[in-house]
């Protein structure tokens, strides 16, 4: 053992005389129980971090099962494709489409007849029926509201319509 120098002789001294009765066995307790502690929580992880990890092995291990193919069957399927044909590839332009749009108010109304039933009000269908044979569609936007849109740019100069 190492000797005790001056320095800790003197602090020892002083400690000595300066605690209480008794106080020196109950600090030598309390550090005895902090050393068995520490002690049992060494052990304690001595053995439960083996422990840990050998549960921990039996359940990977569990999980690793392999799955046996039905003879016969390729374990890889193999997919390809080839590109698509230009004829096959749809594109769309934003100038493709034209628009007619009206909106009440925005017109006016000229007659020539002084009987209120010479102007027929057409509804969606008298006037797609009009349209047949064109590239028409009427688009609802709001209730009152439609546009009458034209896939064919030619067809908003005119044409003949069926009596």
């Amino acid at each position: 053992m190492k000797a005790p120098t001056d320095h800790e002789e003197l602090l020892g001294d002083i400690l000595e005389d300066s605690l209480p009765p008794g106080a020196r066995a109950r600090i030598f307790g309390q550090t005895m129980a902090a050393m068995r502690r520490r002690r049992r929580s060494r052990l304690t992880a001595n053995i439960a971090v083996p422990l840990v990890l050998v549960a921990a092995v039996i359940l990977f291990s569990r999980g690793n099962k392999q799955i046996s193919l039905p003879p016969g069957q390729p374990a890889i399927t193999w997919i390809s494709s080839m590109p698509l044909a230009t004829a096959q590839i749809v594109r769309t332009r934003s100038d493709s489409i034209s628009y007619v749009t009206s909106m009440p108010g925005t017109f006016g109304r000229v007659t020539n007849a002084t009987e209120p039933d010479s102007v027929k009000v057409l509804d969606d269908q008298g006037l797609l029926s009009l349209l047949a044979g064109k590239n028409a569609a009427i688009i609802h936007e709001a209730p009152g509201q439609a546009d009458l849109v034209f896939a064919n740019p030619e067809n908003l100069n005119g044409f003949p319509m069926r009596p």
